[in-house]
Formats: structure tokens, C-alpha cells, sequence
């Protein structure tokens, strides 16, 4: 049977996941200093001209203040609530990559039944589809060699004499040797791994 990974967190691969939070961060703190440059510069360039009088000044510089106070909270807020919404929309692709770098460790450690199943909505559908398919190939190819191997010994058994000869002796050392390459893999329910 294949082995199919589910992701139970919203972190699955931090490293990415942070970065990219923190990237999203510090474009929403460019882009609220940009447009607070471009509302207030020409405010404050008009406030201190002196083309205002003092009382009017008074009263704008009372509203700014108030303005400013309940303003900074409010843009730290949205700040965060978009760094924290970034986390989510990056699992979207981080939580694929968690699970495709899973796959190839257990394809490397030689378990060839592993596959990918993404949840509704992930990112890189396609390419955890290649992956599926090039591990079932893997799977297959491998599959088949190791029956072939076996048949193989089976028919060097059959040919050798009783006192078996040099050349015949080499053979069943060489695909013996194949048969142990071929019992590092896991094969869905077929063969067993050798720990």
C-alpha cells in the first residue's frame, strides 16, 4: 500500500514560511511609510510655511496628534494581521514542499512505495503529480528487476551441475549480489525491508 502524508499544522516548513512573512512585513511597513509620506508631507510643508495662522495651527497640530495616536496602533496592527496572513498563504506551497522533500528521504532511503497526496487548494499540484508518477515508474522498474533477479538465480541453480563450475559460480555470486542491491527497496506490499 502507498504511503500518502497529511500536514496537521499551519508551520510546516518555518524556514520558508518566516521568510516570507517577514518579507511581507517589511513591504507593508514600505508601503505605509510611502503613503503616510505622501498624505502628511504636504500637510506639514503647508503647516510650517506659516500661510496658517497660529490658531488654526493649534488646532491641526491637536488633530494630528490624535490622528497619530490612534493611527500607528492600527497600521502595527494590520502589519501583523498580514504577516500573520501571509503564514497561511504561504503553506499553500511550503506545506507541498514539506511533504515532496519527505517523499524523496524515504525514496533515498529506498522506500519506493512512497507517494504525495496534496490536500484541495495546494500549490504545485503538477509537480507532485511528476513526482507521483516518476516514484511510481522508480517502483515499477525496480519492482520488476527484483523478480527478474529472482528468476535469474532460480535459473543459475537449475544449470549448475552438481560440482559447479567456475563460470557458473561467478554468475550466482553476481546476481546474488544484485539480489542484495534489490532487497534495499520497500515495494508497496511485495517485498520487505531489510533494516
Amino acid at each position: 500500500m502507498h504511503q500518502h502524508w497529511r500536514r496537521k499544522q499551519l508551520l510546516v516548513y518555518k524556514k520558508v514560511q518566516y521568510k516570507y512573512a517577514a518579507l511581507t512585513v517589511v513591504l507593508l511597513l514600505a508601503y505605509t511609510l510611502i503613503l503616510l509620506a505622501a498624505v502628511f508631507v504636504p500637510s506639514l510643508a503647508l503647516f510650517m510655511s506659516g500661510v496658517i495662522p497660529p490658531s488654526a495651527r493649534a488646532e491641526a497640530a491637536n488633530a494630528l496628534l490624535l490622528l497619530n495616536r490612534f493611527m500607528w496602533p492600527g497600521i502595527a496592527a494590520v502589519i501583523l494581521f498580514f504577516g500573520m496572513i501571509s503564514i497561511v498563504i504561504t503553506h499553500r506551497v511550503a506545506g507541498p514542499l514539506f511533504v515532496i522533500e519527505r517523499m524523496v528521504r524515504h525514496l533515498s532511503e529506498g522506500n519506493l512505495s512512497a507517494r504525495i497526496k496534496l490536500r484541495k487548494g495546494d500549490d504545485l499540484a503538477e509537480f507532485v503529480q511528476s513526482m507521483n508518477l516518476m516514484a511510481e515508474n522508480l517502483e515499477s522498474s525496480v519492482s520488476e528487476l527484483h523478480e527478474r533477479g529472482e528468476n535469474l538465480v532460480a535459473l543459475v541453480r537449475d544449470l549448475s551441475p552438481a560440482p559447479a563450475s567456475e563460470k557458473h559460480a561467478k554468475a550466482l555470486a553476481e546476481v546474488k549480489e544484485i539480489e542484495k542491491i534489490l532487497a534495499q527497496y520497500t515495494f508497496g506490499k511485495k517485498a520487505k525491508r531489510n533494516d
